[in-house]
């Protein structure tokens, strides 16, 4: 049940959940909120209108409490998704906060191709913002070859996923 959870696998669920989000859901609403309106004077403003209209609020009191940040995402264009992104642009309003927990973070991504460099944009990005947010790499599981769900089962990815989390 949830309520057992640690709060880092709470977290990798939330995360979960926002990163496969579709572009219909909460996360296209806050690009339109007020019919476009977000251009007020404070970046900080427009985010915390943000947090207020989306649910935000709740997914940083979740960081915030957490021990580990999971990013957990499909490789879109050799990037993590757009909804992925969003979630950690609305961090902004508590980068010093989120730096002063000093978070373990992991990556885990799939992606359709198995070329040696597939991962390369998004693990420089991770690493980039481990080093922002103040966060320890505690290690990536990086799915080569995983475009299709029987892909995936016949990978040792999973395998490696699971080690991971074991070891945390």
């Amino acid at each position: 049940p949830m309520k057992q959870m640690r709060g880092a696998a709470r977290l990798i669920i939330i995360l979960l959940i926002c990163a496969f989000l579709t572009v219909g859901g909460w996360m296209a609403y806050t690009v339109y909120t007020q019919g476009g309106r977000w251009m007020i004077n404070s970046m900080n403003t427009r985010l915390n209108a943000a947090r207020k209209t989306t649910g935000m609020g709740a997914i940083t009191e979740k960081v915030l409490d957490a021990d580990l940040l999971a990013l957990a995402t499909p490789l879109y264009y050799y990037g993590m998704t757009a909804q992925l992104k969003i979630v950690i642009d609305r961090f902004c309003a508590n980068n010093s906060a989120i730096a002063a927990r000093r978070l373990d973070a992991v990556l885990l991504a799939d992606a359709w191709n198995a070329d040696d460099w597939t991962f390369d944009a998004l693990v420089s990005h991770y690493e980039t913002l481990c080093r922002y947010l103040n966060m320890r790499d505690r290690g990536q599981v990086l799915g080569y070859g995983c475009g299709t769900p029987g892909m995936t089962r016949a990978s040792a990815h999973l395998r490696e996923a699971f080690e991971l989390g074991a070891s945390l």
